[in-house]
């Protein structure tokens, strides 16, 4: 006879091990997405075109093109931090309508890419026929040198960068959901399966289910998410190419924490790029990873978080600058100790009662 007790402690050892395995997991996914996008605004591996826009409040990371109507790039330093990175940094060719001006930070622009440009070191800018790129607001030392002369963000490699987010992508995409979506009073609810859980939630959007403002064949107007107090959130949108999110008149509701909210666009891959679009006519919310994506924000749309994207078009507002934030907590090592208990307890209880079967049988 197999003794109860040590299928018991076995599957409670397995379970906790496998909690802890997902917990650890998505935490270490979403925080390794935290520690990429550093504090860049936008991160596009392909080209950016920003037109009738205004400003972008954080840095700009382009390993493509970059084209700019006008408008200011890094305006808002207080909200997402200099650091010793540039606030522009572009491995393509720039191409600007009239003037654009960089207003904090530093800019570190591909030589190669660029020949066409003269800089002036009197009035700190670059020109190229009617196009002016300046740099005469920006307090940083490096701004009085010729961009084509700055260095890169240390580390950094763009293919080795999108391979990372692409991993992340996929981990996140994989997880089971332990948040709900449902309507109710015109609103879309997106709420945790338990109000006490800890971690990161995970909700499953099926874009093929919004047209415009209804989901599933139900008319929302507002967007709300109800997760616990500190933990990150994960929407992985399936299904999404071709689709907008979410449709004139869909507003989210006024509050905080979305700064711990993530947009995770799944379903493209690098050889088959598709478009993907954020608008809904006012704000939209969240940080947005979507790698192998045409990102466009719809409908004049301010989108507030940072990107993460395999292309990127803006028009029409500004690009606000929402820093996401996650911090990953390790296990403590007691947690590892107490599994790790369990399951010698559970050995040893299971090669007890092999042993004395094997006496009796003798």
């Amino acid at each position: 006879m197999r003794h109860p007790l040590c299928f018991t402690v076995l599957a409670g050892a397995l379970c906790l091990t496998t909690a802890t395995a997902r917990a650890t997991l998505l935490d270490a996914a979403v925080a390794q997405f935290d520690q990429n996008v550093r504090n860049y605004n936008l991160i596009s591996f392909g080209n950016a075109s920003f037109t009738s826009y205004g400003d972008t409040e954080g840095g700009l990371a382009i390993a493509g093109n970059l084209s700019l109507d006008g408008g200011a790039i890094a305006a808002q330093p207080g909200k997402f931090g200099l650091t010793n990175d540039p606030t522009l940094y572009l491995g393509g060719s720039l191409s600007v309508n009239n003037t654009a001006y960089l207003q904090s930070g530093y800019a570190a622009i591909n030589s190669v890419a660029n020949p066409g440009w003269s800089w002036s070191a009197i009035d700190n800018r670059l020109t190229n026929g009617g196009s002016t790129f300046s740099t005469i607001n920006t307090p940083n030392p490096l701004g009085d040198i010729d961009p084509r002369l700055n260095a890169g963000p240390s580390g950094w490699s763009f293919a080795s960068l999108q391979s990372s987010f692409l991993g992340i992508s996929q981990t996140l995409a994989g997880a089971t959901a332990n948040g709900s979506i449902s309507i109710s009073g015109q609103t879309l609810n997106l709420a945790a399966n338990n109000p006490a859980a800890t971690g990161v939630i995970v909700f499953d959007l099926d874009a093929n289910l919004l047209s415009g403002s209804s989901y599933n064949g139900q008319y929302f107007s507002n967007v709300q998410f109800s997760v616990p107090t500190g933990s990150a959130y994960v929407v992985n949108v399936r299904n999404a190419a071709g689709r907008t999110l979410f449709g004139s008149g869909v507003n989210f509701n006024s509050g905080s924490g979305y700064e711990h909210l993530l947009w995770n666009v799944v379903d493209a891959t690098a050889d088959s790029a598709e478009d993907v679009r954020f608008g809904n006519g006012g704000q939209f919310f969240g940080a947005i990873l979507a790698p192998t994506f045409n990102v466009f924000n719809d409908l004049n749309t301010a989108v507030n978080g940072q990107v993460v994207a395999g292309s990127y078009t803006h028009s029409g507002a500004e690009l606000h600058f929402t820093g996401f934030d996650y911090s990953y907590e390790v296990p403590e090592p007691a947690t590892y100790g107490a599994l790790g208990a369990a399951a010698c307890c559970a050995l040893a209880l299971l090669r007890r009662r092999r042993a004395q079967a094997g006496a009796k049988r003798c």
